[in-house]
């Protein structure tokens, strides 16, 4: 049995289809039933629960953890390190009166590393590494929360995921579907598709690698301006619409919508956290360590992935 936290996110929504697909028995955490059933998860495979609480029925007789669960932006930091951070090690704790044996499958992220050209970076065990953003600190304590569990561990850490379902990426459809895409500098960026992501987690958990760290991304990083035109291609559009701006444009900007996320109590989309990230560089994702331990390359190319994220948000009217 595969527990899956975080199950009607983003990315556990596609992996528990994936798992239904592949008739593999899961157990889905979820906070509510409602937005399980908008995701399309069988009722009988959802278990209510909250990482804030009691985790023992939700491990009870689990022999693999697909950790998911967790906070990408949030009003201040104090959410992301509750959420990230201290939920993991409760997971971790519970995991280890309950289910020791327990194959975990933490999904970090490449923001727990910090800024790389060549995706060298993106290997370094957490105690070497140097996020730029409270998010990146904050999945860096859920990796070190890992690591001194008692759990056979792997954590896993994608780059930027795409695809349907996705609201950050959308951002960059929206503006290029009705006006102009801001770029700032010439940062170059891995990315993966989120079907491509589902399916190395389900390498993960058939693989014996333990205790590494394991960057996901299709092979080859983007600039922003090639990523721009491809979102453009899928959109039907002859070109992308850009306009550079210098960097003080970006930070200005942030400030402001840090400025008015306090006020307003709602998470920024762009706000001072994620320009820490913006503006440190390259974001590049080593690729090569997952197709030697996993036996996984990514399959999805851009072009195709973007299409099919076009086509699904057209469809569900988030373009509009």
């Amino acid at each position: 049995m595969i527990l899956v936290t975080g199950a009607t996110g983003f990315v556990g929504s596609h992996l528990c289809a994936l798992l239904e697909s592949s008739g593999r028995p899961y157990r889905a955490l979820i906070r509510s039933r409602t937005k399980a059933a908008e995701r399309g998860l069988p009722e009988e495979r959802c278990f209510v629960g909250d990482l804030a609480g009691d985790l023992a029925g939700a491990v009870e007789g689990v022999d693999a953890v697909v950790h998911l669960a967790g906070l990408v932006r949030a009003v201040g930091s104090g959410p992301l390190f509750r959420t990230n951070g201290e939920a993991t090690e409760r997971l971790v704790a519970t995991l280890a009166r309950h289910a020791p044996q327990a194959r975990l499958v933490h999904i970090s992220s490449i923001a727990a590393t910090a800024p790389s050209e060549d995706g060298a970076l993106t290997l370094a065990p957490p105690s070497a590494t140097s996020p730029v953003s409270d998010y990146g600190r904050s999945k860096k304590a859920a990796e070190l929360a890992v690591t001194v569990g008692t759990s056979p561990w792997l954590v896993l850490r994608p780059a930027i995921v795409y695809g349907p379902w996705d609201t950050d990426v959308l951002v960059m459809f929206r503006m290029l579907a009705k006006g102009r895409l801001p770029i700032i500098g010439d940062a170059r960026y891995s990315l993966v598709h989120v079907g491509d992501l589902s399916r190395a987690i389900l390498a993960a958990l058939d693989s014996h690698v333990v205790g590494r760290f394991i960057p996901i991304a299709r092979k080859g990083p983007v600039t922003q301006r090639a990523w721009a035109a491809a979102i453009a291609t899928a959109l039907g559009k002859a070109k992308a619409s850009t306009i550079g701006l210098p960097q003080i444009f970006g930070a200005t900007g942030a400030l402001f919508s840090e400025v008015w996320s306090r006020v307003s109590r709602r998470p920024a989309f762009l706000g001072w956290d994620k320009w820490r990230e913006a503006r440190a560089g390259s974001w590049v994702a080593d690729t090569e360590l997952a197709r030697e331990l996993l036996g996984f390359e990514a399959q999805t190319d851009h072009s195709t992935g973007f299409a099919e994220t076009a086509a699904w948000y057209r469809e569900h009217g988030w373009l509009d």
